[in-house]
This record gives structure tokens, sequence and C-alpha cells, in this order.
């Protein structure tokens, strides 16, 4: 191990390495714009770099472990971008993003990790009971039939 990944976070809310993602933007973009983003978690700062819609964008910032509370300063050649939020166990990064004029929604997490944003259902599936078929007397069967003897 180098002396680099030696100093990497231990806690396992900050894993160093690859992270995936998306970003809102309600009044310009329809729907999540993904990202995917190599970041390091090193005493107590970030930093990393990544790719969305917008382009290519490198990473600086800070994380409590006491709080889980993360700001990272997103820098893309045009613009810089703020974004505050909480770490928690399982769920990755999630808070706001914040830009002149306007701001909304993010969340990050571990690509290892299952998407902490999906919701699935556990659903049981039941096949239908069938009732059974009500017995129907035709001309050829003996009159004793349904009757005790």
């Amino acid at each position: 191990m180098t002396d680099i990944q030696s100093n990497f976070e231990t806690d396992t809310r900050f894993p160093s390495g690859e992270w995936i993602g998306f970003w809102l933007h309600k009044t310009a973009f329809e729907g999540r714009q993904a990202m995917s983003l190599a970041l390091s978690f090193t005493r107590g700062k970030l930093t990393g770099e990544g790719k969305d819609i917008i382009g290519a964008f490198t990473m600086q910032g800070r994380y409590d472990l006491s709080t889980g509370k993360v700001v990272i300063h997103k820098y893309y050649p045009q613009h810089h971008v703020l974004y505050e939020g909480w770490a928690e166990q399982g769920k990755g990064i999630w808070g706001l993003w914040t830009l002149p004029g306007g701001k909304d929604g993010f969340h990050l997490w571990p690509k290892s990790m299952r998407d902490p944003t999906s919701h699935t259902r556990a659903a049981v599936v039941q096949q239908p009971r069938r009732e059974p078929e009500p017995a129907v007397l035709t001309e050829d069967m003996p009159a004793t039939v349904g009757k005790t003897p």
C-alpha cells in the first residue's frame, strides 16, 4: 500500500474510488443528470474529478466524520457549483447544489453500492384460487350420482 492509500478515509461512508450519481435542475434540464466520478477522501478533505452532461469537472471539498456534513466545490472550466449535503451509511452523499440564481438536489454514491434512490418493493405473487368445477349431470350418468345410498 502506498503512503497516499494509507491515508485514505476508513469510515465506510467515505470510500475512495469510483462514484456515480446525479443532479437535478428542474428549470433547465428534464430528469436526473448522471455523473461519473473518481473521488478520494483523506483526513477530512475530498478531491476528485468527473464528467456529466455539461462536461468534465474537478472537485475539492471537506467532510466531517462526526456530523456527516459534506461541502464540495465543483469546478467546470466555465463556472463553479457549490454542493452541500450529508453522508449517510448506505445512502451515499445527498443534498443541494447552489449557483447564483438557482439551486436543486443531488445524490452521489459509490459505484459498488446499489442505487439508494431506487424504490424496490417486495411483491408476493400468488396463483389465483381455482374454485372446483361444479358437477354437471348428464343423461348418460346413473341416477344415483350425488345421492346417498
